[in-house]
């Protein structure tokens, strides 16, 4: 049985979001859990099915990790936009920029949200009863695009064009975006004559 790692609170922390991601080059298949426990604990978890070549009875292999809020909260937030969530092999754009690969094809997208911290993780929890709540996360200007402070790490967000973003975190993750999440404050560039737009 498992505990919030916060709290302590039996069976917790539960599932708020889920979405399936091709396997790896060790893994046949990849699942990322959004969790989250009434204390106000989240975090992520990564759930990774063994390769049928591997360890023929081998358990899947569940760790929780935890990252920074505002990355729980992107995690989160592009999971929700995944039509199929459920589908490994979604063409959306939520899953091109959460199935992130090294040169190794070995998935690796949480290692650009470092540093974190894991903890050990039974089977799959209950689904979360109230689902996901985000915290704002605000954005000064800075030049033609945004900043914000995360974990003494630097993300930027600069404009693509057509409602769309840039997002880089630090030197180690670029993400396209196509739309902001509604939670983020952006500040906006002030008129010539001064005062907010």
């Amino acid at each position: 049985m498992a505990a919030c790692p916060d709290c302590g609170r039996a069976e917790a922390p539960e599932v708020a979001r889920r979405i399936v991601l091709p396997g790896d080059r060790r893994a046949d298949e990849i699942a990322l859990e959004i969790l989250v426990c009434p204390c106000g604990f989240k975090a992520i978890a990564v759930t990774e099915q063994p390769r049928r070549t591997s360890l023929r009875d081998a358990a899947p292999a569940r760790v929780g990790y935890r990252l920074s809020p505002p990355a729980v909260d992107l995690i989160a937030f592009l999971i929700g936009r995944c039509p199929k969530p459920a589908e490994e092999y979604c063409g959306c754009k939520a899953h091109a920029a959460l199935n992130r690969r090294d040169l190794r094809n070995q998935w690796n997208l949480l290692h650009s949200f470092a540093p974190f911290a894991g903890f050990a993780l039974g089977a799959a929890g209950p689904k979360a009863a109230a689902g996901f709540a985000p915290a704002p996360l605000a954005w000064r200007r800075a030049g033609a695009g945004h900043a914000a402070a995360v974990d003494g790490r630097e993300w930027r967000l600069d404009p693509l064009g057509g409602g769309a973003f840039a997002l880089a975190i630090g030197d180690a993750i670029e993400l396209e975006l196509d739309a902001l999440p509604p939670f983020w404050r952006i500040e906006q560039a002030e008129p010539a004559g001064g005062g907010p737009v």
